[in-house]
């Protein structure tokens, strides 16, 4: 079997990796595969801080309420307000566990 293309995404491990420690890891484990290590942009702490800000769910909507409102109001794109609130509360609460608030 000849070499592989492994792609290596992750956002952080946090209080270990940062994505681009994640990427190097996994590089120097697939020695003679090339390893194409490409973070994920999720936003998220400290993204609004800069030059150019990225607008996420980490990072511009960390309270529920807006969040509930807003997914509730618009979504899904198509067909606005079609969502129970149970649908829409499922939604925010899987949204702020993946970006570690809640």
């Amino acid at each position: 079997m000849g070499a592989m293309y492994v792609l290596a995404c992750a956002d952080k491990f946090r209080g270990t990796l940062t994505a681009p420690e994640f990427g190097a890891a996994v590089a120097a484990g697939a020695e003679g595969h090339e390893v194409v290590s490409q973070p994920l942009a999720d936003g998220g702490e400290g993204t609004l801080d800069s030059h150019d800000p990225v607008k996420t769910t980490g990072s511009y909507w960390p309270y529920v309420s807006t969040m509930y409102d807003y997914i509730y109001r618009a979504m899904p794109f198509g067909e606005a307000q079609s969502l129970t609130p149970d649908e829409t509360y499922q939604i925010v609460a899987f949204l702020l566990y993946m970006n570690d608030i809640v």
